[in-house]
């Protein structure tokens, strides 16, 4: 087989495999997963977060909801909106943690990459710490959100966490969550997507 025809065909496959990941088809909900990846997450709280968070992809029904993850320490990482669970696993495997908690950069990200212009739009965003910007801004940044209808929920994880702001950030007060230990992520989510009433996963 020439070079050409092979190469022709390595593309044929990367250009399947992007696909994949992308979001085409009818979705009831539009999910926006946000997670603090900064250094202070290092260990076990980022193991268990991820943990969380592919329980959470696992258990719902991706034939009628699609889902982007997005990570922020040091920068902001984004995914593809998708329906593919193995897609959406391996990315969050991928995680690790960096400095600093850039928490209004991947907000924005995820609502103008994301969730703009999509019925029934929701974020979770969790996290351990402090943002690097002005809270203020993102205060006000989430208000315009909530306007547009995006629902925020939000996780604050172990008691350095600055509860009062992530209580303001999200859409209500049934909206904001506690996990005193990085294991509790996991029944949240699923108190979550109890919350939201999500289409069960096809059995």
């Amino acid at each position: 087989m020439k070079n050409e025809e092979i190469e022709r065909k390595q593309n044929e496959i990367l250009s399947e495999m992007k696909n994949r990941s992308l979001s085409t088809s009818f979705a009831m909900y539009s999910i926006a997963l946000l997670l603090d990846t900064s250094e202070s997450m290092a260990g076990s709280k980022i193991e268990d977060a991820k943990k969380a968070l592919i329980h959470f992809i696992s258990s719902v029904n991706l034939n009628e909801s699609e889902v982007v993850v997005v990570s922020f320490g040091g920068d902001v990482r984004i995914g593809n909106l998708s329906h593919d669970y193995i897609y959406l696993k391996k990315y969050i495997e991928s995680f690790s943690a960096d400095d600093g908690t850039p928490m209004f950069g991947a907000i924005k990200k995820a609502y103008e990459q994301c969730l703009k212009r999509k019925l029934n739009s929701i974020m979770v965003l969790a996290t351990d710490g402090q943002p690097n910007e002005l809270k203020e801004d993102i205060l006000e940044y989430a208000e315009m959100m909530k306007s547009k209808g995006v629902r925020i929920i939000t996780i604050a994880i172990g008691d350095d966490a600055d509860k009062e702001f992530l209580k303001k950030l999200s859409s209500s007060l049934s909206d904001n969550y506690f996990a005193k230990k990085s294991e509790d992520i996991e029944q949240i989510f699923d108190d979550i997507k109890d919350s939201l009433a999500l289409p069960p996963k096809e059995k």
